[in-house]
Order: C-alpha cells, then structure tokens, then sequence
C-alpha cells in the first residue's frame, strides 16, 4: 500500500502502479489477489491503531502508464477491489 488517504467520512488505501512496457499489460492488472489480500490486512492493522474510525473505507489503485518518450497516463480507479475480494 503505497498512500492511506483521509478526506472527511472516507479513508482511501491506494496501491500505485507503474508501466513503462506495453507488452506487461495495463498497471492495475498487476495488483493480484495475493496483493489485494495483504493490502487489505495492512488496512485492517492500521484502523485498529486509529482512536476513531472512518465510516468509510474504499481500496484505490493509481495506474500509471509510461511509454518512453511520451507523457505519463494516471488513471486513479476508486473502489477497484474491497477487502473481501
């Protein structure tokens, strides 16, 4: 997990991922269901440490695709998997 996020009711755990090559697919594809588990227990480590919890919770990704030579895409996909996936 790479930024925790809080605005207002909502904190938002985000995982960011970087492709420089088209031929490894798009970024988000690599946050696997292996990755997707151990973020959402960093998260659940993490609001048991808070003294008030939010009433929302979401897991984001931020997708960044790179080509060399060209500007970077960020795609930022909200909700993109919960902790019971």
């Amino acid at each position: 997990m790479d930024i925790v996020a809080r605005k207002g009711k909502l904190m938002a755990f985000v995982e960011v991922k970087l492709s420089r090559a088209a031929g490894l697919g798009p970024p988000e594809s690599r946050v696997t269901r292996l990755k997707q588990a151990r973020i959402a227990t960093a998260a659940s480590e993490y609001l048991s440490l808070l003294d008030e919890m939010p009433e929302e919770t979401r897991f984001d990704v931020i997708a960044i695709t790179w080509p060399p030579g060209k500007p970077p895409r960020i795609d930022h996909i909200e909700s993109a998997f919960t902790a019971d996936d």
